[in-house]
């Protein structure tokens, strides 16, 4: 499972500054991909952009179509790219937005 991982976050990402991880929350283990950009030490304060997949949509999604992670490295900020929670009848991933999730 970690190497599938490592090989889709190779894949996806346009830098090795990316991390695929979870916080667990009101019992879901909620997703988020987070890239930092080229050279991000830690040392200084950086703008963070959130950036929510549409539906059907997960966090490597909007990734790759957004191309926010190429752009954060150009303009040196942070992206979090969250997913929400799969559910419902087609399984899919939502926000809780009133659409499928109340079918689980």
């Amino acid at each position: 499972m970690k190497l599938y991982l490592l090989l889709c976050l190779s894949i996806m990402t346009n830098t090795l500054f990316a991390q695929y991880d979870s916080i667990p929350f009101g019992g879901y283990d909620r997703t988020y991909l987070v890239h930092l950009p080229t050279g991000y030490t830690g040392t200084t304060e950086l703008p963070l952009i959130i950036a929510m997949h549409g539906g059907f949509g997960d966090a490597f999604n909007i990734e790759y179509h957004s191309q926010l992670s190429a752009k954060a490295d150009a303009e040196n900020f942070i992206v979090v790219y969250p997913e929400g929670v799969k559910g419902g009848f087609l399984n899919i991933r939502t926000w809780n937005g009133g659409g499928l999730l109340w079918l689980c």
